[in-house]
């Protein structure tokens, strides 16, 4: 798989806006009307995610580093009929490293899902490095370095190799899915969590206090589940 594969797919959905992009554009803050509602309500729900919740995530936000491991160990404790997963976006059509991690993620999912959150936190302070931890982002980060996290994530190697040989071969042509997210989801921050395809909270909505944001978060899911999203 070669770094320029993926430049020249990333240089192929330029056109999708970035997320700074989308802030830019997004209209000024205003004092919040009487009725303001504590999340983004999608102009176009998505009928696929309707028993869906989805974290969308950027491996350079440094927010996501923070919040990551809670909000998917909240997604595990998720009602039965609800689908969580954790869904890495590309903000920054411009930063490779991004994309060679979201290939990478691709590839343990299909065939190490429980490597994901060690490769997700190598991937993390890679790119961005973990202050937390005194760890410095990786100055150089090739795709090499990418399926070595994997491997030492758990990912079998010799099944690995095998895999981008046959199902996986061309598998970095999905980054077009990760790029265009943000314009899908109308995200204007990370990290972000899509309920029902419809209502989507970030951390500006409980004021960055990560106990209000789960607390939110289950409020809007119990309604989903029980149907009665008349009430929000």
């Amino acid at each position: 798989m070669q770094r320029r594969t993926i430049l020249s797919l990333l240089a192929a959905t330029a056109a999708a806006p970035a997320l700074a992009q989308l802030r830019s554009q997004a209209p000024q803050p205003q004092a919040p009307a009487p009725d303001a509602k504590p999340y983004d309500v999608l102009a176009q729900p998505i009928a696929g995610d309707r028993k869906r919740v989805r974290l969308l995530f950027a491996y350079d936000c440094p927010f996501c580093l923070r919040y990551h491991n809670g909000l998917v160990s909240w997604g595990a404790s998720l009602p039965s009929g609800v689908t969580f997963d954790a869904y890495p976006v590309i903000p920054d059509g411009e930063n490779p490293k991004v994309a060679m991690a979201v290939v990478g993620r691709l590839i343990g999912q299909s065939l190490a899902p429980k490597s994901l959150p060690a490769f997700d936190y190598a991937m993390y302070t890679a790119i961005q490095g973990d202050p937390m931890s005194s760890i410095l982002p990786s100055s150089k980060m090739t795709m090499d370095d990418v399926l070595d996290a994997l491997v030492q994530a758990g990912v079998n190697q010799r099944e690995m190799q095998q895999f981008l040989r046959t199902k996986g071969k061309g598998i970095e042509k999905k980054l077009s899915a990760h790029v265009s997210a943000i314009k899908t989801y109308q995200l204007t921050a990370t990290p972000s969590v899509a309920i029902g395809g419809r209502y989507v909270v970030n951390p500006d909505h409980s004021q960055g206090n990560p106990q209000h944001m789960l607390l939110l978060l289950n409020g809007i899911v119990s309604r989903v589940v029980q149907g009665d999203t008349h009430a929000l």
